[in-house]
């Protein structure tokens, strides 16, 4: 990714695409996608050390990771706009943390789980050959769920141009601190599912899943309602920019976005732990597919409030009724099945 986007980002006219208007900011913005690009590539490999802490069910360690990325990548950034920087090493400070953050969390679960940091001696063919295919089928949806996350920016940008992307990156960055709080309680039940699953556990499954999706009703609920409530009033105190402050159309559909993708969430869930990986992978890219031709026809027609029309269009009949469907079956499957039988159901 790396190479390829080195190659053949330098020789696009970024500011063209993104329709940035600003000639100071135009002549860096090459620049500053490169930049951003290269911290993904350094985090995205680093990020195992979160995968590794859920695995392990220390969503904690992952909770604080994540908590002091957040701090960190903040207080540098308001240090860049105290010293007045220019976008680039501004960008290179908010990059910077969540790298570090991932190194420090890395070395504290192997020294936990006192490993050594030698890639031959622990090969395995076998173990290698299932992780490869289990981690394609976790690919796919994945790439899914980054295209839904990233790409309404980018074609919101190329559409209406970059001014128009900053209320909605600040409504999106918002209902980000709702999308944590959730996660911190949700996303450990995965390995949790998985290890229930391996013992035929099929009782603490079925409650599991039901609590999960009460926590998740209130937790996703009460803070959207407050959002809809104060959200155009907290974005213009942090701000200070009456032209950032989103519309009241696009805080509604942010926010109904925000529930739909909140509600999936303990579905997935049970999904990954019990290994119903080729479902999600299949109505997961359709989806992508679907929205990313969607959200240029709605944005040109609406303006930045057809972004999550065109996601919740997208996303609601697909992989939202599907994955409730698949999950509501297998639960079926799971309730009906003698204890000893249930894992090997459960996978199948």
């Amino acid at each position: 990714v790396l190479v390829i986007s080195l190659l053949i980002g330098w020789r696009v006219d970024w500011a063209g695409v993104f329709k940035i208007q600003d000639k100071n900011l135009a002549l860096q913005t090459r620049t500053c996608l490169l930049v951003v690009i290269v911290g993904f590539c350094m985090s995205f490999p680093l990020s195992a050390a979160q995968k590794l802490a859920v695995a392990l069910q220390l969503g904690w360690a992952q909770s604080v990771a994540n908590a002091t990325g957040s701090v960190v990548s903040l207080v540098l950034v308001g240090v860049a706009a105290l010293l007045e920087l220019s976008v680039v090493p501004f960008l290179v400070l908010a990059l910077i943390p969540p790298v570090l953050v991932n190194i420090g969390l890395l070395f504290h679960l192997m020294r936990r789980l006192a490993w050594r940091l030698d890639l031959i001696s622990h090969s395995n063919r076998r173990h290698a050959r299932e992780i490869f295919g289990m981690g394609i089928l976790f690919v796919v949806p994945q790439l899914a769920g980054a295209l839904l996350a990233s790409a309404p920016q980018v074609i919101l940008s190329s559409v209406l141009g970059a001014a128009a992307a900053v209320p909605f990156n600040l409504t999106q960055r918002m209902l980000g601190m709702i999308t944590q709080a959730r996660d911190m309680m949700i996303a450990p039940l995965w390995p949790a599912y998985a290890e229930a699953r391996s013992r035929g556990d099929c009782r603490w499954i079925v409650k599991t899943f039901r609590r999960s999706v009460l926590i998740t009703v209130v937790t996703t609920l009460l803070p959207c309602l407050l959002f809809i409530l104060f959200g155009q009033g907290l974005i213009l105190f942090w701000t200070k920019t009456p032209e950032s402050v989103p519309s009241r159309d696009l805080i509604l559909l942010m926010t109904a976005w925000q529930v739909v993708c909140g509600f999936s969430l303990p579905f997935a869930m049970l999904l990954n732990g019990l290994g119903r990986l080729i479902g999600q992978a299949t109505y997961g890219m359709t989806t992508a597919a679907l929205a990313v031709y969607l959200m240029p026809v709605f944005s040109a027609q609406w303006g930045a409030p057809g972004i999550p029309i065109a996601l919740i269009t997208a996303y609601l009949p697909i992989t939202f009724l599907l994955s409730c469907a698949e999950s509501f079956w297998v639960l079926s499957k799971l309730k009906n099945l003698p204890k000893k039988k249930a894992a090997q159901s459960a996978g199948n």
